[in-house]
């Protein structure tokens, strides 16, 4: 628990460090004068004066700031304050966090397909080499066989019945064609076999009720890991922003509760 409490910690204040730096980068490039760049949220605990701006580290580690002069749209008539710039540059600022935040996951996605990234291989044209190839499940049918013997997405199937596993097509075949429909199923889960079985007998058709998708560690070259990070990354931000709107959009007509909202420690559990 302690280890996840701190690798959580390290994880959130990079993206937060990253994000309040592309702020501050951005600022400074437009002649904005920064008065202080915190990492972390007061009380302070260090802090240092360099040039015109207090670099500071401060007690809690779950956030980070930068504070602009003019930021709160005073001392317009000064050139270094925020509210004297552009509407286009203050724009371009406040989105700096955001887009330094993209350029951070393109960075890992990127890093991570050099050294070997766990990935769907179904399209790995490109790849240098694919290895630890697993069948998974990556989604479970509601109301199914599946959910009442406890399968969850992230399971691997590992064998039926004694039969080692090592595609779809064989795990779709097997069921349909075994006479008994009852299936002893391997599963790894974190690390661990479980055993389960699967009474598919009552059913006119033989289906667990998962999706299932073939998965690896793929590695790639230089060059084309980087094109893979930047796809895998643009994918998932177009993914968050649909969910995003999705979420707003239901919360407005009344489809979602507000409990669903989850801030960072709440995060950190899942």
């Amino acid at each position: 628990m302690l280890l996840t409490i701190v690798i959580f910690v390290i994880i959130l204040g990079l993206v937060v460090f990253i994000h309040e730096l592309g702020h501050f980068m951005v600022a400074r490039w437009f002649g904005v004068k920064v008065e202080e760049f915190g990492f972390g949220l007061p009380p302070r605990l260090w802090g240092k004066k360099f040039g015109n701006t207090i670099y500071s580290i401060n007690w809690l580690p779950l956030g980070g700031f930068v504070r602009l002069k003019g930021q709160d749209g005073d001392e317009k008539d000064e050139r270094d304050s925020f509210a004297a710039k552009r509407p286009w540059q203050r724009i371009t600022i406040l989105s700096a966090g955001v887009i330094m935040n993209i350029v951070l996951a393109i960075v890992i996605f990127s890093i991570g397909y050099m050294i070997g990234m766990p990935s769907a291989v179904s399209d790995t044209e490109g790849a240098v080499a694919v290895s630890e190839r697993r069948v998974q499940i990556v989604d479970v049918v509601p109301d199914s066989v599946a959910v009442e013997i406890g399968l969850v997405p992230g399971d691997e199937i590992l064998r039926i019945d004694g039969q080692d596993i090592f595609t779809t097509e064989e795990v779709t075949n097997y069921i349909r064609s075994d006479e008994d429909r009852f299936l002893n199923l391997e599963i790894g889960r974190l690390g661990e076999v479980v055993q389960l079985q699967a009474n598919l007998a009552e059913q006119e058709r033989a289906e667990l009720g998962v999706y299932l998708a073939e998965t690896g560690v793929v590695r790639y070259g230089f060059f084309r890991a980087w094109w893979e990070g930047a796809r895998a990354a643009v994918s998932l931000l177009v993914q968050i922003v649909t969910v995003l709107y999705l979420m707003l959009r239901n919360l407005i007509v009344g489809g979602a509760p507000v409990t669903e909202l989850a801030g960072p420690v709440a995060v950190a559990v899942l």
